[in-house]
């Protein structure tokens, strides 16, 4: 193999690497993911997708994902068996009647 060849075969995989982490970056920039903390020793990972404007909660035996909700103040999301609300570092969960009071205050991935 020549040295011309070599060199190109490099320079395709530089390209390649560098391509797959600024794809990361862009996803990163759109989707922030927040590790809560509630009472009754309660805790949940959530996601929020910019792009889609979708909330997503694993946590409460499974993964759900909640559709925006009208807030007078804060972000208010839901789906039929769960509402979640927050503002700034503190969020309200409600789900299967009960209410959890929840922080991620430093937990942020």
């Amino acid at each position: 193999m020549s040295k011309k060849a070599i060199l190109i075969g490099i320079f395709i995989v530089i390209l390649f690497i560098a391509s797959c982490d600024s794809r990361q970056r862009k996803l990163d920039a759109q989707q922030n993911i927040f590790i809560y903390k509630c009472d009754l020793n309660i805790s949940f990972i959530a996601s929020f997708d910019k792009t889609s404007d979708e909330f997503t909660i694993s946590g409460f035996g499974g993964t759900r994902v909640l559709k925006h909700l009208l807030s007078g103040s804060g972000a208010r999301y839901g789906n039929s068996e769960m509402i979640y609300w927050s503002k700034g570092d503190k969020a309200t969960v409600e789900y299967k009647g009960k209410i959890y009071f929840c922080s991620t205050k430093n937990n942020k991935f």
